[in-house]
């Protein structure tokens, strides 16, 4: 039975500690999240910048940037821009998988071990099934017309490249291709059609 003798003075005494509790443990919460989303950006933003640099490593030995890529680059910058570090983060990736694929052999290797080529096989077959079922639900990205286009012609390159037997090119091409259909909500600016390139060395 409640006590209805008693001093409101004692009420509020009991019940400020709970409110300061729960003020706290709110004001702890906010400020947690701030910092755990912090922690991504600078994340993000570092993943971004070691991407730029293992590209322009490839550029500085002679290596030919696809054009593709060179469109991944561009539209990264953007996002960079918009202040979209994981965006970036991710079409850069995609875009370092384009060039180590530019760089490997079409064809198949002959003399490769065979548990080798096995477990390329097995390895390309996951990412390629995993790329194709996040696709599917990315309606977001699919709308950019330019990421689309880029992953198509990637999924069906790699495929080429498996059923060739060139497991390392086909690797590096389902990467990208993974790295694309990994994008977040992309809401970012769609390069227009002849819209100059940028140049990966600019970064």
């Amino acid at each position: 039975m409640p006590d209805t003798n008693r001093n409101p003075r004692d009420k509020a005494m009991t019940t400020a500690p709970k409110k300061a509790a729960k003020k706290a443990a709110k004001k702890h919460s906010k400020k947690h999240s701030r910092k755990h989303a912090g922690d991504h950006v600078q994340r993000d933003l570092l993943r971004a910048y070691e991407h730029l640099g293992r590209l322009a490593g490839l550029q500085r030995v002679g290596q030919q940037t696809p054009d593709d890529a060179n469109t991944l680059a561009a539209l990264a910058h953007q996002q960079l821009q918009a202040g979209e570090a994981e965006n970036a983060a991710e079409l850069l990736r995609a875009a370092e998988h384009l060039c180590f694929a530019a760089l490997a052999s079409g064809s198949q290797q002959v003399g490769e071990p065979a548990e080798l080529k096995a477990i390329a096989r097995e390895r390309y077959e996951h990412m390629a099934r995993k790329a194709t079922e996040q696709w599917q639900h990315r309606d977001q990205v699919k709308a950019n017309a330019t990421v689309a286009g880029i992953y198509a012609r990637t999924a069906k390159q790699a495929e080429q490249a498996h059923t060739a037997g060139a497991h390392r090119k086909a690797l590096e091409l389902a990467r990208a291709a993974q790295a694309l259909a990994e994008l977040p909500a992309f809401g970012g600016p769609r390069l227009a059609a002849g819209e100059q390139r940028h140049q990966l060395n600019a970064a």
